[in-house]
């Protein structure tokens, strides 16, 4: 991807960072269980492989933030058997140093004992370009006992997968900027549009910002929003898949994009719940914690 904007990243993939040591990529990884699980209850088999996890992880120096979730299909129905695991980490080298060290080790170990059967996907590694704040805000945890302010906010994570045989390098034949763009610089200038769209929505007002990026492999885009709500998040993403869009701002958003990469490209919507976030948010003084801890419900 010899023509990556500056807007989103490197060649290598990697954002532009005035201290490339404290960020590099985040990893997103997603645990699908064959039956329900309560990952909060460390009193089980399970919940304590789990514990040790995020417990292993987020006493890494090299890891910044991580936060995990459960995926939500319908309003107030969670599927406990579908984890989204996300981790921030300072560098690509920290990180395989960790997937070499016994740490690391013992952790595979452990997961092989697990009694409930699952998989997990191989992870997949984006240079989110926004700021740490515009992460933690797509990441958010809803509040437990204020949800006045908040709300019970769901974040959105849309990804998109580019066929092998794209070429993103391409002059793009239906551009009118004088000079042409390529045709990744033109499906970006409509990501942006889209973006804003997005947060620009009644349900997508709670986010002054969102997350997004390439993946690492050149060949995938993802974009992390919050939203107020699952109903408004689902409504809003409906209408951007509509294949016959009208003049409403967002509407056939997503048929766009895949047009402009002429077909070669499919996208995945997640609805996820976040649960946790580490390190935790101060708690607010005398009205108790503002975001769960690690293992609250």
């Amino acid at each position: 991807m010899s023509d990556m904007s500056t807007q989103f990243g490197t060649p290598l993939g990697h954002p532009v960072q005035r201290d490339p040591y404290e960020y590099a990529f985040t990893e997103i990884t997603t645990f699908e269980f064959a039956q329900s699980v309560d990952l909060g209850n460390e009193a089980t088999p399970v919940g304590q492989i789990w514990a040790k996890l995020i417990q292993t992880y987020s006493t890494q120096e090299s890891v910044k933030m991580l936060w995990w979730g459960r995926r939500v299909e319908v309003p107030q129905v969670e599927l406990p058997q579908v984890i989204n695991l996300i981790i921030d980490w300072k560098s690509s080298d920290d990180r395989k140093n960790f997937l070499a060290s016994p740490e690391f080790t013992s952790l595979y170990e452990q997961w092989q004992s697990c009694p409930v059967p699952f998989q997990s996907s191989s992870p997949s590694l984006f240079a989110l370009t926004s700021g740490a704040e515009s992460r933690e805000n797509a990441f958010a945890v809803p509040p437990t006992r204020n949800p006045h302010r908040l709300g019970p906010c769901i974040s959105v994570f849309v990804t998109f997968h580019f066929s092998p045989t794209f070429d993103f390098s391409k002059i793009h034949v239906l551009d009118t900027h004088i000079p042409s763009r390529t045709k990744q610089k033109v499906w970006e200038g409509a990501w942006v549009s889209f973006r804003q769209n997005t947060l620009k929505n009644e349900g997508g007002i709670i986010s002054s910002g969102n997350a997004d990026g390439w993946g690492v492999d050149e060949k995938s885009f993802i974009g992390v929003f919050r939203f107020m709500n699952l109903e408004t998040a689902q409504k809003f993403f409906a209408e951007a898949q509509d294949d016959n869009p009208g003049q409403i701002p967002g509407l056939g958003g997503l048929q766009n994009l895949q047009k402009l990469a002429d077909g070669e490209v499919s996208w995945d919507i997640e609805f996820v719940r976040m649960l946790c976030k580490m390190p935790a948010d101060p708690v607010v003084k005398n009205d108790g914690p503002l975001f769960p801890g690690l293992f609250s419900k």
